[in-house]
């Protein structure tokens, strides 16, 4: 999933298209990965935008 926020993030960016970022309910059974994937996402925003 990361590789893929990745991608979509960077693409955008590129583009100038505009990224609204939503984070809903969960993705696995453990909390604990559904909080690793919602970081990593706002992370790979975050380093896609501020280069």
């Amino acid at each position: 999933m990361m590789e893929r926020d990745r991608l979509v993030i960077w693409t955008a960016a590129q583009q100038k298209i505009p990224v609204a970022i939503v984070l809903a309910g969960g993705y696995a059974q453990n909390v604990e990965d559904t909080i690793t994937i919602h970081a990593n996402t706002a992370a790979v925003a975050r380093d896609v935008l501020i280069r």
